[in-house]
C-alpha cells in the first residue's frame, strides 16, 4: 500500500485530523493516533472526520491541507510522489485508520461492526522492538480485533527527551518529598528552575506547558519511577512538604478525576 501522508494536523469543520493521506487512486485516508489505549470516543471522532471529508470539494480539501504552519500544496506533492496528476476526489470512500498502543473492548467491537457494515476502516497496533516502531494489523481475518500486542512498550519509551528537561527531572524530581505530584506543580518547579539557570548565565529555552508535558511524559515513561494518573480538580501538593493524606488518583479520567498527576513507584 503506497500512501502519501500529505501533512499532520489538518483542520476541518469537525476538528483536527492527526494525519491526512491519499493514495494513487485518490482514496483519502484519515489517521487517528493514540499513544496509549484507544477508547470508544475515537470512533466518533473518525466518523465525524469522514463525514466532513466526504462532502468537501477538491478545492476545499486542497485549501485545508495548504492552510496553517506546515501546509503543503496537495496537488504538487501528489504529482511529485506518484508521478501523475491528482485525480478527482470523491470517487472512493475515505478510509479511517486507527493506530494505537491498544484498543479497549468497546472500541474493538465498534471497529468490528463498522468493518462488517462495509466501512473502510483499518485498525493497527504499534509494536516497539529494538527502539524501532512497527505497525501490525489489529483487525483479524475473522473480523475480531486484537486488543494489544504482547509485551507492548509505550511509544513514549522511545521518544528522545531534551537534555535540559532530562537535567531538570534528574536533579529536581529526586528531591520531591511527596510521593505524588500534579503536572501543575512540576511545571511550576520547572519554571523556577529555568529562571535559576538563566540567572547563572545559562541560555535556556523555556517550554510552554504542552511542549513540556510531552517531554515530561517521555522522561517519566523511561524512568520507571513514576506512573501517570489523574487527580481531582483543586488538588494542591507542595513539593517540599510531606502529605497528610495521599490524594485520590485514577489511572484514567473517571469519576471527575481530570488533573494530570504522577505517582512515585520506586
Amino acid at each position: 500500500m503506497n500512501i502519501l501522508v500529505a501533512r499532520r494536523e489538518v483542520t476541518i469543520n469537525a476538528g483536527r485530523i492527526d494525519l491526512f493521506g491519499i493514495d494513487s487512486d485518490g482514496t483519502l485516508y484519515i489517521f487517528e493516533l493514540k499513544v496509549n489505549t484507544a477508547r470508544s470516543a475515537i470512533i466518533g471522532q473518525v466518523i465525524a472526520y469522514r463525514q466532513v471529508i466526504r462532502t468537501m470539494s477538491r478545492d476545499q480539501l486542497t485549501e485545508s491541507v495548504r492552510q496553517g504552519p506546515g501546509g503543503v500544496d496537495l496537488a504538487t506533492e501528489f504529482e511529485r510522489h506518484f508521478g501523475h496528476r491528482m485525480p478527482e476526489i470523491g470517487e472512493h470512500e475515505p478510509v479511517m485508520v486507527l493506530i494505537a498502543g491498544a484498543f479497549d473492548l468497546n472500541t474493538s467491537l465498534c471497529v468490528t461492526e463498522l468493518a462488517e457494515k462495509g466501512f473502510g476502516i483499518v485498525a493497527l497496533l504499534y509494536v516497539i522492538s529494538d527502539d524501532r516502531v512497527a505497525l501490525v494489523r489489529a483487525l483479524r481475518p475473522d473480523g475480531t480485533v486484537s486488543l494489544s500486542p504482547p509485551g507492548r512498550r509505550s511509544l513514549w519509551q522511545v521518544v528522545p527527551v531534551r537534555p535540559d528537561v532530562r537535567e531538570f527531572c534528574g536533579t529536581r524530581l529526586d528531591a520531591v518529598v511527596p510521593p505524588v505530584m500534579t503536572f501543575q506543580g512540576i511545571y511550576a518547579m520547572y519554571t523556577r528552575w529555568v529562571i535559576e539557570q538563566e540567572g547563572l548565565g545559562r541560555g535556556m529555552q523555556f517550554l510552554q506547558p504542552c511542549a513540556f508535558g510531552r517531554e515530561l511524559a517521555a522522561f517519566m515513561a523511561n524512568s520507571g519511577q513514576w506512573v501517570r494518573g489523574f487527580a481531582l480538580p483543586g488538588t494542591r501538593i507542595d513539593p517540599c512538604e510531606p502529605l497528610e493524606a495521599v490524594p485520590s488518583l485514577r489511572p484514567r479520567k473517571t469519576e471527575g478525576h481530570r488533573v494530570v498527576a504522577y505517582r512515585r513507584v520506586a
